[in-house]
């Protein structure tokens, strides 16, 4: 965001931030889920907590992906360090 506000200016970046929000809430809006929630009585926050866990791991995409996202959080401070200083 910084580097588009350097681009073109705060008013017009806060636009297009604005409209990148609209265009994430009309696809969002468009997606329909069909999901019933099967109650089971109480539930414990870590048993579903280890069934997901366990779900991912089961997955190579997924586990792929969360390594990738990973990665880049740690290191998404360190690369606009070096790209706003050029």
């Amino acid at each position: 965001m910084g580097a588009l506000i350097r681009l073109v200016g705060a008013p017009l970046a806060l636009l297009a931030d604005a409209l990148l929000l609209l265009d994430s809430v009309v696809i969002l809006r468009g997606l329909r889920v069909n999901e019933k929630h099967v109650s089971t009585g109480r539930t414990h926050f870590w048993c579903d907590l280890k069934e997901g866990l366990y779900f991912v791991l089961g997955q190579r995409l997924l586990v792929s992906l969360a390594i990738v996202v990973g990665l880049l959080q740690l290191s998404n401070p360190s690369i606009w360090a070096c790209v706003t200083r050029w």
